[in-house]
């Protein structure tokens, strides 16, 4: 360092605030707030897609009773019999959607 040397200076903009915001490196950051957040509004909607299924589920079935027992209180002995048939009617679908489900349990585990 005994003589005159050159210099050159390069200056760095100051980054404003919102600049490491936007960066790269902070998406895994956002997308897991953005799970952290959706992840209960999704299982509350599904909840809430079940329970109104089930809900129609059961008000079809009962106006489907009280339609049959519209039909036939007069009759006891026919409407007893109507009721049991729309019973085992049921219980044969309950049935056939359990197997199917089983069925496809089977498949999803063992694949």
């Amino acid at each position: 360092m005994d003589g005159p040397h050159e210099a050159t200076a390069h200056y760095v903009r100051a980054r404003a605030w919102w600049e490491p915001l936007l960066s790269v490196d902070m998406v895994n950051i956002y997308i897991g707030i953005l799970g952290f957040v959706a992840l209960p509004f999704a299982l509350l909607g599904i909840d809430w897609v079940r329970t109104r299924r089930k809900r129609a589920a059961t008000k079809a079935l009962l106006n489907k009773i009280d339609e049959v027992y519209s039909m036939f209180k007069m009759d006891p002995r026919k409407c007893e019999e109507e009721l049991y048939t729309l019973k085992k009617t049921l219980l044969e679908g309950v049935t056939a959607m359990a197997k199917s489900l089983k069925k496809a349990m089977i498949l999803w585990v063992t694949r």
